[in-house]
């Protein structure tokens, strides 16, 4: 037989259950931005200067880029050998822009290049959730940079890549960040965004001359 359990071993063993106080709060009574809403495409239209630069770094690179029907559930694609970009032609402008941008990012993305190079055509399949994860998320920055919001798109289909696990993105930031800065280096988008400031202030001035001359 064992022996009893004397008084101090059982305040010991006891088990002890205590319920905190939380706080509840309707959607409605709470203040600030709202949530994103994810599965939402991109806005109709994108900040002029995003089309430009994209438009630019194309020729500078002599990518070819068509817009054309594609089949349904299918916004674009890029292919290495021709360097080529198609895009489809029902999708807005600004959506178009958002997926040029993630072909763009396919594009720039080192393994990719890498494995490229080492004539590995089976990378990109065996591998295809931390690829699209990490173009969205470089088509994400480059648009936000230059004020176009894809959040509600980008976020659910990051999400859905990388099926929840978040530590595994943070593995992918750095490969992220090489993309982004080859796509948009941080000098040039200062002198992009200083040029677009400087042509608003000066159109705004132009049209205040204007209505006071009426």
């Amino acid at each position: 037989m064992r022996p009893p359990i004397s008084e101090v071993d059982r305040a010991r063993l006891q088990r002890r259950v205590s319920f905190g106080i939380g706080y509840v709060f309707d959607l409605s009574a709470t203040e600030g931005e709202p949530l994103p809403e994810l599965g939402r495409p991109a806005p109709e239209q994108a900040p002029r200067e995003l089309a430009e630069h994209l438009d630019r770094y194309c020729r500078d690179h002599r990518i070819t880029v068509e817009v054309r029907e594609l089949p349904e559930g299918l916004s674009g694609y890029y292919r290495r050998d021709g360097d080529h970009v198609v895009l489809d032609a029902a999708i807005s402008p600004g959506e178009r822009l958002a997926v040029l941008a993630h072909e763009l990012a396919h594009r720039e993305d080192p393994e990719l290049i890498a494995a490229h190079v080492a004539g590995n055509r089976r990378y990109y399949a065996h591998n295809r959730p931390d690829c699209e994860a990490i173009a969205e998320a470089a088509a994400h920055t480059i648009s936000a940079r230059f004020g176009h919001d894809i959040t509600g798109h980008a976020a659910g289909y990051i999400a859905g890549w990388i099926r929840g696990d978040i530590d595994r993105f943070k593995q992918l930031h750095e490969r992220v960040g090489h993309v982004t800065r080859q796509l948009v280096p941080p000098d040039h988008l200062d002198r992009v965004l200083d040029a677009a400031r400087t042509a608003s202030v000066r159109t705004g001035r132009h049209t205040k001359t204007a209505g006071r001359a009426r």
